[in-house]
């Protein structure tokens, strides 16, 4: 067991983050889950999976603005995730640790930004967060998007479509939140679609590509989610 734990520490390491608090002990029984990768950048991504036992590695690349799974990872023990730039510099972007104890009672999504990687918890059993409407003042301009789980503003252009324009950070546990938006996002369209009417932004399920505009880089980029 010494040998194992010095290789998740060893990853963490690799990103200068120190040693990983992984919360592991082990069960009696394992636990199995999906854990997904979701790559915020303009550039690929390589995704490193670093178990507790010598079987338990695996790798992925994610594409720029796209999304990935590693599909039923037995957790006898914490795993860690570390992702790295594949832009010609291959530079470590950082470490995620997951403890039994979090995917035994979570569905997990990695967010992976431009200098860091880290986990959106959606509670396993029923629809993340609830997606019912959250509490808030009706009559403030905003739409909220139970799909998504966003409260958005329509802006309105020149062409008679709108884009969403995130106006709060997404409740815990939505599609939203797995991918990581913030408020000033801006939403323009689904699976391809522009937005006429706000109900063009709720007739959309299962796996779902949206574009949108980075509030922090003014770039478009494009997620993809799986929606109720």
């Amino acid at each position: 067991m010494q040998r194992n734990l010095g290789i998740a520490a060893t990853a963490a390491l690799l990103c200068g983050l120190g040693t990983c608090d992984l919360g592991a002990k082990a069960q009696a029984q394992d636990v199995v889950t999906t854990v997904s990768v979701s790559n915020r950048n303009a550039f690929p991504v390589l995704v490193k999976r670093i178990g507790l036992k010598d079987d338990d590695q695996a790798v992925a690349e994610v594409a720029a603005n796209d999304s990935v799974s590693f599909n039923d990872i037995p957790f006898s023990s914490g795993q860690v995730f570390v992702a790295f730039r594949l832009d010609g510099s291959n530079e470590c972007i950082g470490a995620q640790a997951i403890s039994i104890q979090t995917a035994s009672q979570n569905r997990v999504t990695l967010i992976v930004s431009e200098k860091s990687i880290g986990a959106a918890l959606a509670p396993k059993g029923g629809r993340p967060g609830g997606n019912g409407r959250p509490p808030g003042n009706p009559n403030n301009g905003d739409v909220f998007a139970r799909n998504l789980g966003i409260h958005y503003r329509p802006i309105r252009q020149a062409d008679g479509t709108f884009t969403a324009r995130i106006t709060r950070a997404p409740e815990a546990g939505t599609p939203a939140a797995q991918v990581g938006f913030e408020p000033g996002d801006e939403i323009f369209a689904m699976d391809d679609l522009p937005f006429r009417e706000p109900k063009d932004v709720l007739e959309h399920t299962m796996q779902t590509t949206i574009d949108f505009i980075d509030v922090r880089t003014k770039e478009r980029r494009r997620a993809t989610v799986e929606l109720p």
